[in-house]
Formats: structure tokens, sequence, C-alpha cells
């Protein structure tokens, strides 16, 4: 993401849960926001934004496998966008010609809940201080959208 976002103009974010850490470009929700404050109106926002999508995703890779496969992605993004791109309009014709989706379709196999392994490459001292500039970095474009957004 990084990468993609250097070669942009206008930078793309992820939304993350709150198991993401905090970056420029994965934005996370605020946990414990007080009521009523900037911060709860963001994760609120955020929340229901990122629940949609992953809704939308079930959906999908309820409905077409090979988005499934092994939790992994074994193409360049570029592909996998393409994939997905695909896969929604096919999904769209599917909804157009009265094609419904079945209950299972919605319910994704319970390997999802899965852990998956994690890079043992990220803990040396570069690695950890990288990590902590973006979380500044996160910081402060997440209080740039609040201020922004939600005052």
């Amino acid at each position: 993401m990084q990468a993609f976002n250097a070669e942009n103009r206008r930078p793309y974010l992820l939304l993350g849960d709150a198991g993401y850490p905090l970056s420029p470009y994965i934005l996370t929700p605020i946990v414990d926001a007080a009521e009523g404050t900037p911060e709860y109106r963001y994760t609120r926002r955020h929340t229901h934004t990122r629940c949609a999508i992953e809704r939308v995703f079930g959906m999908l890779k309820g409905r077409f496998r090979c988005l499934h496969k092994d939790r992994v992605l074994f193409y360049e993004p570029e592909k996998v966008v393409k994939f997905f791109k695909s896969c929604a309009i096919l999904h769209n014709i599917m909804i157009d010609n009265g094609l419904q989706l079945d209950d299972e379709d919605f319910n994704e196999s319970e390997d999802d809940d899965e852990e998956q392994p994690g890079d043992d490459e990220v803990h040396g001292p570069a690695a950890r201080r990288e990590r902590n500039q973006d979380l500044q970095r996160g910081r402060q474009l997440r209080q740039q959208i609040m201020n922004e957004c939600f005052m």
C-alpha cells in the first residue's frame, strides 16, 4: 500500500479493525471513544463502513470461491483487484437475472477464524522504529480526518 500510494497523487486508505496497527494507510477505530465526541463520530462511521465492506466481501467470497482460497494473496494486488471487479460484475449480472444468493452464500466457512502466521522478519529495532513512525503518521492523519469531517 505504501508503494501504491507513493505512485499516486491521491492516497488510498484501508479500513482496519482494532486488531490492525494504525498507520498512514490503515485507519483504525478509536477504542472506548466517549459518546458525542469527534472520536466517537469517526469511530461510528468507520465501523459502519467497514462492516458494510466486510458483508460485501463475505457475500462475494461465498459466491465465488476463487476469492476465498487459503486467505493468501497468490497474485499481484492489481490482478486481485481485477478478480474482485470481475466477480462484482458477475454478481450484479446474476442479481439482474433473478439468480439470488442462497443463505449459505452469506456464510463464510469456519476456517475464516483461523489465526494466520505472523511475519517473523518484523521484530528488529529498525522495524520497531519504522512501526512507531507509521503509528505517529497514522495518528496525525486520523486526527486531521476527524478535524475536517467530524468536528
